[in-house]
C-alpha cells in the first residue's frame, strides 16, 4: 500500500496519520523547550525519514570508514534495535557480543571496524558513556534522526533511490516518520542508488562471501551457476535475492521478517536445506553462534561506495561543522 497502487486503505488510515502528525509535532516542541546539554564533541546523526530498508547501516559504515581514513577517531551510538529487551543502561558492544542482548546492527558495526560502539535506549546516555571511556573526536548516532533528546551537529538522512518516499503519507497511511518538509533542515541526503539534483549517491556492491564457521573468504562470483538456499531477515529481502541472481546464483528464497530473531532450531532446519546456505551479513551476526564447524553456511559481505560528490559533501561538513 505504501509503495504500490492500492489506495483504498491509505485514505482509511489518513485520520490516524493526522493524529501521528500532531503527536510528533508536540514531541518536537517539547524538546525545543527542553534541549539536552551540549556535548564536547560533534554529533553526526544518521537516520531515515522512512520506515526501514533505506540502506542506513551501510551508510553508517561508509561514514565511519571515511572519518577514520581522514584522521578522525569516531565512535558509534545506537539504541540497540533488534535486542530482545530494551537496553536501558549504556553498554559497550564488542565483535563477539550477543545480538540478542545488544541488537544485531550494533554487533555488525562492531565487527566491521575498531571504532567503539555503545548502545542505550537513551542515546544521550550512550554518548556520555563514550566520552567517559574512550578518546574520540566525533560521535556517529546510528538511526537517531527522530531522537530529539540527543543534540546534533550534523544531520544526515538516507533514502532508497528506487522506493524513495512511497506515497508521501505519514505513518500509518504511508512510510514517513516525519513530513517531507523535514528534509529542509538536514545537512545531507544520501540516496542508495541514483541521486537527483542536490542529493548524494551511495552504491552497495557485493564484496565477498564469508563462511560463518571459520571466516574463510571467497570472491563474489564463487557461487555463480550454483543453486543456494538464501535467507534474508531484512526490511526488503527481494533486494538481497536479486543481488545474488545478478551474481549468477540460482536462488531458493526464504524471506523472513525484518530483524528476525534466529533460534537454534531455525539454524538446524536451515542446515537441512540442500546445497550451500547464503544469508545477509545482518542475519549472519545472529546465526553464527548456532553454526557448526564445517557447515556450508556463508554470508555476502557488501562494500559501501560513496560517489565523489558525497565524499566532498561529508568532508566539507567535517571541515565546517566538526
Amino acid at each position: 500500500m505504501w509503495y504500490g497502487k492500492n489506495r483504498r486503505w491509505r485514505f482509511v488510515l489518513c485520520p490516524f496519520s493526522a493524529v501521528y502528525y500532531f503527536a510528533i509535532g508536540l514531541r518536537r516542541l517539547y524538546f525545543s523547550w527542553r534541549p539536552a546539554a551540549p556535548l564536547p564533541v560533534p554529533i553526526m546523526v544518521v537516520g531515515n525519514l522512512t520506515v526501514g530498508g533505506a540502506g542506513k547501516t551501510p551508510a553508517v559504515i561508509g561514514i565511519l570508514e571515511l572519518l577514520s581514513r581522514h584522521g578522525f577517531s569516531p565512535a558509534v551510538i545506537s539504541r540497540g534495535y533488534g535486542a530482545k529487551k530494551t537496553v536501558r543502561k549504556a553498554r559497550a558492544v564488542a565483535a563477539d557480543s550477543s545480538p540478542q542482548e545488544l541488537g544485531d546492527e550494533p554487533v555488525l558495526l562492531a565487527q566491521r571496524g575498531s571504532w567503539p560502539v555503545v548502545v542505550a535506549a537513551n542515546r544521550y546516555r550512550a554518548a556520555c558513556h563514550v566520552l567517559k571511556h574512550y578518546a574520540v573526536d566525533v560521535i556517529v548516532a546510528d538511526d537517531g534522526l527522530q531522537h530529539y533528546r540527543l543534540p546534533r551537529t550534523v544531520e544526515i538522512a538516507v533514502v532508497d533511490g528506487r522506493r524513495r518516499f512511497g506515497n508521501g503519507f505519514l505513518l500509518p497511511a504511508g512510510p514517513l516518520r516525519e513530513p517531507l518538509s523535514r528534509l529542509d533542515r538536514i545537512d545531507c541526503l544520501i540516496v542508495k542508488g541514483e541521486a537527483r539534483n542536490d542529493e548524494c549517491a551511495m552504491t552497495i556492491h557485493p564484496k565477498a562471501f564469508i563462511r560463518l564457521s571459520d571466516g574463510a573468504s571467497r570472491p563474489a562470483d564463487y557461487f555463480c551457476g550454483r543453486t543456494v538456499a538464501a535467507y534474508a531477515g531484512i526490511a526488503h529481502p527481494d533486494g538481497f535475492f536479486s543481488t545474488l541472481e545478478r551474481l549468477g546464483v540460482t536462488v531458493d528464497p526464504h524471506p523472513l521478517p525484518d530483524h528476525y530473531s534466529y533460534k537454534r532450531d531455525d539454524c538446524l532446519k536451515m542446515a537441512r536445506q540442500p546445497g550451500p546456505l547464503i544469508m545477509t551479513e545482518k542475519d549472519a551476526v545472529k546465526c553464527k553462534a548456532f553454526i557448526k564447524q564445517g557447515q556450508d553456511a556463508w554470508f555476502l559481505q557488501m562494500d559501501t561506495v560513496f560517489a565523489p560528490k558525497l565524499k566532498q559533501r561529508l568532508l566539507s561538513l567535517m571541515s565546517d561543522k566538526l
